[in-house]
């Protein structure tokens, strides 16, 4: 009985080694290929932070300014347009002039150059400002 438990154990750890094998093998593959688009293409990751950044610069108050990030990812605000091409939209909470919170929306356009340099195509539109 404790051989065929002791036989069962080690089939069922090979098992698990063969999948874990496979999973590892079929990662390292599609990692130097994945790196290679982010290298060239930029990632939405990169087009949402650097959108934050362009809005920013057009706020009175850029220190005051909330994305909402549990709300708003860049899953789902960047839209891969291809080639290197993104588009973000989204809302931020900042002060205006008056010092009152407001929202307001926004569009840009990006394209990724490469060496983490990103360039703002059109944009931020900002609406929603007071």
């Amino acid at each position: 009985m404790k051989n065929r438990e002791g036989i069962l154990a080690l089939l069922a750890l090979a098992v698990v080694s063969g999948i874990l094998l496979l999973a590892a093998v079929d990662c390292a593959e599609e990692q130097p290929a994945a790196r290679r688009r982010r290298k060239k293409y930029g990632t939405k990751l990169g087009a949402w932070v650097m959108a934050q950044h362009f809005v920013k610069r057009e706020l009175r108050a850029p220190s005051t300014a909330d994305f909402g990030l549990g709300e708003q990812s860049s899953r789902k605000c960047v839209a891969d347009l291809g080639d290197g091409l993104y588009l973000a939209r989204g809302w931020v909470d900042a002060q205006n002039a008056f010092g009152a919170q407001v929202r307001s929306t926004f569009v840009v356009k990006l394209r990724f150059l490469g060496d983490n340099r990103w360039k703002m195509l059109e944009g931020p539109l900002l609406e929603g400002r007071q």
